[in-house]
């Protein structure tokens, strides 16, 4: 008779709450103060709001099974049959009756109208013992109403020794032979209905799963990812461990599909490796992320336990403990027999005889008969319980003994003779159920169908239910099983850990503050234990009927899952196991890609356009002046900059969005320097700030206090208010002269200013410029080609000439122009001249004043090179001035203002000269003149033979003749320092001037080594002061020289322009 399933149905979906707008993440902000940052999650919230758009609901069954094929060669040919046809199930053998409403007759046999015209057992076990070995076992004729063939929408197979593992050459085997998987896939895709694809496959030396799914059903699988755990021999090889698969249903539902084999063996060591074995596989197995059909990429990988169904199945191992197994194989082959209501008929007479014998009073306590092997031993043969051996016990028959002429059956849950009250008892003692009630393992939400199937282990092959006959004779167990849990079983089980351990923190508290337990029980109706009782209340929830369960997924729908059927096919006879499988049916909401790539673009859309309303948004335009032709309106440009004059753009900042802004330009590692800055050297930026009080300025400064992550690299944070505006002073001026080597040498000035908005995007300004050529930072070498004209009009001429404006001066092949460099003539002519006239003119004021108040070489030795009376910003203005005059060939009097003193003009001329000898890249004296000077000059000096100033002095410059330009500028500023030195000491002596003054700092005087007359002892003071000061300036020592050279170096360089400036002294 053909099966029918049971008549409970799914109670349907549950919609989810509606979400209303203001509840959307990414939404139109309340406030301007509410920032809507679009992030992922926030996107992923808002479309999955509008999950009603793209899903569509759909019910599919899915059929897990699991079989041991116990490395049997012909155990391949039956795998289409009781897999995909769902053949092979006794309902004799299995309690489906009460179950499945599986329709029997009064005997409990198939109902022989019903048609069934299946093969008989004994026709099935003696076609099978005299056919060919690889022939289908499965029962000829057979049908059933479990659901198969195309009525599956996923096919889930876990097949467990495929090889024969006993082997070590198996066993331990580091690679798998394909051709015994594609044997098992040949046969299972020859049962399957057309269309359907196998989506998963995965094998681990004998563990092998296989995953079909329909054609309806296969479009919305995803993220499939397969993999496999060893905990065999070693805890690592695979003949005992797991192949494990998760993949994703419809983009919402998350599948886990684990087909184990676990240690085998009966014990308590053996219990814990099978325990250990499923620890490990749920420790050490991890998925590859999830990709949605939008192409986001989950950031972690997954593992057991994040996902929405798991379902583990294959052979666990877990055996009947604490009963004879020669007493559960007795009872079981009754059953299978047919033989057990005859033995049950004999024992309740007998205890209708043993009822009458005792009195009213005791029949009560007495009406339970134990039914053990020494009752049975008239009608059976069977060896005695051993005292390690727990007898089996069961309830007193005659306590469910109908009265005569009762038509009404018994029901099988109160029918001691029914197969499921037998499977009941015995799963009392099974190591499974005890583990998960214990909560050693399989605890933590697994779930388990009815079992009302016989052990699927271990029979005689061949035979339908005749168990181990060997010498052996192991006791039958459910070593196969299927077990599944949902999300929601799983957090149940932690959110109750949580209670126990919270109820047990407040117990200690109690104790701890000495309330008597017994004061506190007189109040509570019942006690309750959650170390003992706890598995009492949970021990229904291992066994699951056919009720459906709903759960919200991981992605937030509401899904659906019912156990629809789980029974064994006890007629499949090519393994000593019998074969196991489930089906589920799965109610689930599925993405129609299309239409959520379009809801996507939508949401994207909106929480772009509510994220730029609540975001900051401020705009920054350069002054129209100040942009670069080829460059944008945010772009900075300096036109011909010059050394060391400042140059100011100009940028305005407005603030366009509905929030303040806070803003700061950002420091980042500057070239050639581990500074951090947020300009380079060469540039520098401002705010302009209103003055007044700050609580009503557009534009104010901040000062948190903390650091927030956005500002760790800003030096200065500005707030501006909505609507309001501000200038941003960009202020570019070279006064580096290393900078201006490069420049002149061809290089660019540009860089990128970041100025950064808090929770806004960052704006980039150009800023770049153009460089004028100029003398400083260059070589005499290069110099001294230079025509008249100046430095400007020769590079013109010569980048015109060439079409290049890379490179400098001294890299061409010009003739040389001039001696020494014309810059040094014109330099030192102009002071000497400006010197009399300055000398002149204050001579002129004393005499008439009777003061020398205003004589600043009166007080300082080291005037005009120290000692200034000008203003540092007037001078400033001059040198730049004459810098500009000595590009352009201009006389510097073209330049000057005609109101500037001769003083200023003095002082600012010898700063001028002190620049442009520092900044000479060889200097007067080069580094090689200098230890050439070391090594012929002075180390003759050191010895003991008297040499004349004049011999001396000839020595220095044949040295530096080597070199014709620097010993000709060397004489040419050596004679100006010698002529300025004596007109200022001349000058003082006319004036009658009788304190000395002030020596430079940078000149070590002592007063004993002066002449004793006055205007002597001044000429000399002044002309240590002038070698003191320009020695730096004139003479290169060389670098990585020890600091005691360096100081004996520089002592030498003062002394050698101390002798060159008294050569031209006048005796007064």
């Amino acid at each position: 008779m053909p099966l029918s399933r049971s008549n409970t149905q799914a109670s349907g979906y549950q919609s989810s709450p509606s979400i209303s707008s203001e509840e959307v993440p990414g939404g139109y902000p309340d406030t301007e103060a509410a920032r809507a940052v679009s992030t992922q999650q926030t996107l992923s919230e808002a479309i999955h709001a509008r999950r009603a758009e793209f899903t569509r609901p759909h019910t599919i069954r899915i059929k897990v099974g699991t079989w041991n094929a116990g490395g049997k060669k012909g155990t391949v040919s039956d795998i289409g049959g009781w897999f995909v046809k769902s053949k092979g199930v006794d309902e004799t053998l299995n309690a489906l009756d009460d179950v499945y409403n599986i329709h029997l007759d009064d005997e409990g046999r198939p109902d022989p109208s019903s048609g069934d015209q299946r093969e008989g057992i004994t026709e099935q076990e003696a076609r099978v013992a005299q056919g060919p070995k690889r022939a289908s076992t499965v029962p000829e004729h057979d049908a059933s109403d479990i659901p198969s063939d195309g009525q599956i929408g996923l096919y889930v197979l876990g097949l467990q020794e495929i090889v024969d593992i006993s082997s070590p050459a198996e066993a331990l085997r580091p690679y798998h032979d394909p051709a015994v998987s594609k044997r098992w896939k040949e046969n299972i895709e020859h049962a399957l209905p057309q269309g359907y694809q196998c989506v998963a496959q995965h094998q681990l030396t004998g563990l092998m799963m296989l995953i079909y799914a329909s054609p309806s059903v296969r479009p919305q699988i995803s993220s499939v990812s397969t993999t496999s755990c060893g905990t065999g021999v070693m805890g690592v090889m695979g003949n005992k461990g797991a192949v494990t698969t998760r993949l994703v249903l419809g983009e919402t539902t998350r599948l886990v599909f684990i087909n184990s084999h676990l240690s085998s063996g009966l014990g308590r060591s053996e219990l814990d490796r099978r325990n250990w074995d499923a620890r490990q596989i749920v420790a050490k197995t991890q998925y590859d992320p999830i990709v949605d059909s939008l192409g986001y990429v989950s950031s972690k990988k997954e593992r057991i336990g994040d996902e929405d169904f798991a379902f583990w199945f294959g052979d666990l191992n877990y055996r009947i403990e604490d009963v004879s197994g020669h007493e559960v194989r007795r009872l079981l082959t009754l059953h299978a027999r047919n033989e057990y209501d005859l033995l049950q008929d004999r024992a309740a007479a007998a205890a209708r005889e043993h009822d009458s014998a005792v009195t009213n009073s005791e029949s009560d306590e007495r009406r339970s008969v134990e039914f053990s092997p020494d009752l049975s031993s008239s009608t059976m043969s069977s060896p005695a319980t051993t005292p390690t051996e727990a007898s089996f016990d069961r309830t007193s028959v005659t306590s469910f003994t109908h009265s005569a002429g009762e038509d009404e059956p018994l029901a099988p849950s109160s029918d001691p003779s029914h197969l499921q009250t037998t499977l009941d008892s015995l799963l009392a003692h099974d190591e499974l159920r005890r583990m998960q009630k214990q909560r050693r393992m399989f605890h933590d939400g697994w779930r388990e169908g009815p079992v009302t199937f016989l052990p699927t282990y271990k029979y005689d092959v061949g035979s339908v239910s005749v168990f181990d006959s060997t010498d052996k004779k192991r006791g039958p167990s459910w070593c196969d099983r299927i077990l599944y849990r949902t999300r929601k079983d799983k957090t149940d089980y932690e959110n109750l850990i949580i209670e126990e351990q919270e109820a047990q923190r407040k117990d200690k508290e109690l104790e701890a503050n000495g309330v008597d337990k017994a004061a506190s029980e007189e109040n509570t109706l019942y006690e309750y234990d959650p170390d003992t009782d706890a598995d009492e209340a949970q021990q229904d929830n291992f066994v699951t009927g056919d009720e459906p369960l709903q759960l919200t997924t991981h992605e937030g729908y509401t899904d659906l899952i019912q156990l629809e059927y789980y029974v064994s096919h006890q007629r499949v006879l090519s393994s000593d196991h019998k074969p196991l499988d489930a089906v589920f049916k799965l109610e689930y909401d599925a993405v129609v890609p299309e239409l959520k790539s379009q809801v996507h673009q939508q949401v994207a859309r909106d929480l772009d356009r509510a994220e730029n309303e609540a975001r900051p948004l401020v705009t920054l335009v350069a002054d129209r002046q100040t942009r670069s032709n080829d460059r944008g309106s945010d772009s900075v440009h300096f036109e011909n900059m010059h050394y060391e004059e400042e140059v100011v753009q100009t940028l305005t900042l407005a603030n366009i969005g509905r929030v303040n802004a806070s803003f700061g330009f950002l420091c980042r590692q500057q070239e050639n320097s581990s500074k951090m800055a947020p300009t380079p050297e060469w540039l520098t930026v401002s705010i302009d700030t209103p003055s007044g009080d700050p609580d009503r300025s557009a534009v104010i400064q901040e000062k948190p206090k903390t650091q927030e992550e956005w500002a760790a690299d800003i030096l200065d944070v500005y707030s501006l208010e909505p609507g309001c505006t501000c200038t941003i002073r960009v202020t570019a001026c070279v006064r580096s002269k290393a900078l201006a080597r490069r420049l002149n040498d061809g290089g660019a000035l540009d860089d990128v200013l970041i100025l950064r908005i808090k929770e806004g995007r960052d704006h980039f300004v150009l800023v770049d410029g153009t460089w004028s050529p100029t003398v400083i930072g260059r070589s005499i070498s290069e110099l001294i080609r230079v025509p008249e004209g100046g430095i400007r009009m020769f590079w013109g001429s010569k980048s015109s000439g060439s079409g290049d404006d890379s490179g400098t001066a001294g890299n061409n092949h010009s003739t040389v122009s001039s001696s020494a460099p014309r810059e040094l003539f014109r330099l030192t002519r102009a002071i000497e001249a400006m010197t009399e006239r300055a000398l002149a003119e204050s001579s002129m004021l004393q005499n008439e004043a009777k003061d020398n108040k205003n004589s600043p070489w009166i007080d300082h030795a080291g005037w005009p090179f120290e000692g200034w009376k000008s203003e540092l910003a007037d001078r400033h203005s001059l040198r730049l001035e004459i810098t500009k005059a000595l590009d352009s060939g201009h006389a510097f009097e073209e330049l000057w203002p005609a109101d500037v003193p001769t003083l200023h003009r003095l002082e600012a001329l010898c700063e001028a000269l002190l620049v442009f000898l520092d900044s000479l890249s060889d200097g007067i004296i080069t580094d090689q003149l200098w230890t050439r000077l070391v090594q012929n000059y002075f180390m003759n000096e050191r010895s003991k033979l008297t040499v004349s100033r004049d011999d001396q002095r000839a020595v220095v410059l044949e040295i530096l003749s080597i070199s014709s330009p620097h010993s000709v500028s060397f004489v040419l500023l050596t004679s100006t320092l010698s002529a300025l030195s004596q007109e200022i000491a001349h000058s003082a002596q006319n004036h009658h001037v009788q304190e000395m003054p002030a020596s430079s700092p940078k000149a070590h005087v002592r007063r004993k080594t002066l002449s004793v007359h006055p205007s002597v002892a001044r000429r000399q003071l002044v002309q240590k002061s002038y070698a003191a000061i320009l020695a730096d300036v004139v003479v290169r020592l060389p670098e990585n020289t020890l600091l005691k050279a360096q100081t004996t170096s520089k002592e030498q360089s003062r002394e050698l322009l101390e002798m060159f400036l008294e050569q031209n002294s006048r005796p007064d």
